[in-house]
């Protein structure tokens, strides 16, 4: 897939999934770390203080909100706060099996070396971060 011809959300989907083993999960947030705004008798723009979830629509129902609504996937390749996770998992110690002599984690050591970061700027590090890390897992990024 060539790496260019995708966009900023394509790119975190493909981290998301091949790297991070990403899935969506219900956030945690309390009344207290929502803010809305109503919309209309029914429906209400929300925005959760506590994992940054907005501009959904919350629903009224009997004079209740309800704002039940899943964790947003991280822009892995966005900013650096999260290719730096990125980082992190790919510097753990294998516990799957994988394919070649040398586990992900030394391979990605290999491609971060050479992705040249002290030239780029936090949103291409994060990117370079991103690709790096999908290379040593063996996708085709080009």
């Amino acid at each position: 897939m060539n790496w260019e011809e995708m966009t900023p959300e394509q790119k975190d989907a493909l981290v998301a999934e091949k790297v991070m083993e990403w899935r969506p999960t219900l956030c945690e947030a309390t009344e207290k770390d929502i803010f809305y705004a109503a919309e209309s008798a029914e429906k209400v723009r929300i925005h959760c203080s506590k994992c940054g979830y907005q501009d959904r629509e919350g629903i009224i129902y009997r004079g209740k909100i309800y704002w039940v609504h899943s964790v947003p996937q991280p822009r892995y390749t966005q900013g650096m706060d999260a290719a730096w996770l990125v980082v992190e998992k790919m510097s753990e110690i294998p516990t799957k099996p994988w394919i070649g002599e040398l586990p992900p984690n030394t391979w990605f050591m290999h491609y971060f070396e050479k992705a040249s970061l002290w030239a780029c700027s936090a949103e291409e590090a994060a990117e370079e971060i991103c690709k790096a890390a999908l290379q040593a897992l063996g996708v085709d990024v080009k």
